[in-house]
């Protein structure tokens, strides 16, 4: 039996119902069609499993960078830690939510690296700290957070 989650603080939230694998991915490429018409016109033309695996890695990634734009950087704090969480449980085989549930799937069928889909988490997160960077070096770094390893994730699929 699953036991209820701390949500926003103070407040207990009811565990989440099951979500299927099918309707995980259903719900990224919602998302991706929607909010990310560029990125999923290309992604259209490939196999089934590549595309919703894409999808499930925007749906992640755009799933960080919303965290990083919301207001209030305590809360924010705490939702990344959250979605380290969820980053977690995905690849310890108990995902929940569906961009975690279809990211699971994705990660087990195209061999995605756990390390690069945390750096991803990390370069948003690090938004919360720093505005500019002293050294191109440390511009560099950033980069590699928040785009190259996003590539990298999708370079397996």
């Amino acid at each position: 039996m699953t036991q209820p989650t701390a949500s926003p603080p103070g407040r207990l939230q009811a565990p989440a119902p099951a979500v299927s694998v099918d309707s995980a991915y259903a719900f990224c490429e919602d998302l991706t069609s929607r909010e990310a018409r560029n990125f999923y016109y290309p992604i259209r033309g490939l196999t089934r499993d590549r595309r919703r695996a894409m999808c499930a890695v925007y749906a992640f990634s755009r799933g960080a960078d919303d965290i990083a734009d919301e207001p209030g950087i305590e809360d924010r704090a705490g939702r990344f830690a959250e979605f380290r969480r969820g980053l977690e449980a995905a690849f310890s085989g108990a995902p929940q939510g569906e961009v975690f549930v279809a990211l699971a799937d994705a990660a087990k069928r195209f061999n995605l690296p756990k390390q690069h889909l945390a750096e991803i988490i990390d370069g948003a997160e690090q938004d919360l700290t720093v505005t500019r960077y002293a050294t191109f070096a440390d511009l560099r770094g950033y980069c590699c957070k928040v785009a190259s390893a996003v590539g990298l994730v999708c370079v397996e699929i």
